[in-house]
């Protein structure tokens, strides 16, 4: 399993989402992936979305039905 490979991109939040059995992935850049953890045949992570602004902070409910990303705005 491997994730992209961009400058300055870090791991902003990881959480499992025991329902699914999936783990979520967030990173600095804005990707948002996800990788099934029951599957041990395809182990391949899935761009689900981008956010284009980047991601500060990946926040989930204690349920797990609501999820929060903080996201830096530029003014110009």
């Amino acid at each position: 399993m491997s994730f992209p490979s961009i400058d300055n991109n870090v791991i902003i939040g990881i959480q499992v989402l025991s329902e699914t059995q999936t783990l979520c992935v967030a990173f600095s850049n804005g990707d948002i992936h996800t990788i099934q953890l029951n599957s041990m045949e395809n182990t391949e992570n899935e761009l689900v979305c981008s956010i284009d602004s980047g991601i500060l902070c990946m926040s989930w409910s204690p349920d797990q039905e609501i999820v929060v990303f903080i996201t830096e705005i530029n003014f110009y």
